[in-house]
């Protein structure tokens, strides 16, 4: 059980950077300052895509962010 909870992390984990790092190449060629500015502040980088109304990839960044805080939160309970 604990190496399928460990893949799992590391899959989520994957997801929510890969998204990040998409979300932030999509930020940049509309807006360098913007896509500089949420790659290191990453948190940002959601609220930068909404209001430059990037379709998919804020929602998808909050939801993998948001499954990978409940799966490394399960495993510490």
């Amino acid at each position: 059980m604990a190496l399928a909870h460990y893949l799992t992390i590391v899959a989520l984990f994957a997801t929510w950077a890969t998204v990040h790092l998409l979300l932030c190449i999509e930020l940049a060629k509309r807006d360098l300052r913007k896509g500089a500015a949420g790659f290191f502040a990453f948190p940002m980088a959601p609220y930068f895509g909404q209001s430059l109304r990037i379709k998919r990839l804020p929602t998808l960044w909050v939801a993998s962010a948001l499954l990978y805080l409940v799966t490394v939160l399960i495993g510490a309970i």
